[in-house]
């Protein structure tokens, strides 16, 4: 399968907002402002779908403490 020609042009004419090393920073500070307000309380964490998808994943690996995830859709 190939990508449509917009597709293409689009990906071509964007541009990075945010390195991997930006995300990586603010994954750490909202995991540890997360820690310090929740840790103790057993919270449930909510994945707007689709797109919060990769970026809660990454945010659960920072977090070390009992909690409760699920989702919701945005429509």
């Amino acid at each position: 399968m190939t990508l449509p020609t917009t597709m293409r042009e689009v990906y071509a004419k964007s541009t990075c907002l945010f390195s991997q090393d930006d995300i990586n920073r603010a994954l750490d500070k909202m995991a540890a402002e997360i820690h310090n307000q929740l840790s103790e309380e057993n919270p449930i964490l909510l994945c707007v779908m689709v797109g919060a998808l990769i970026p809660a994943g990454h945010l659960l690996t920072r977090l070390d403490f009992p909690l409760e995830l699920d989702y919701i859709h945005a429509t």
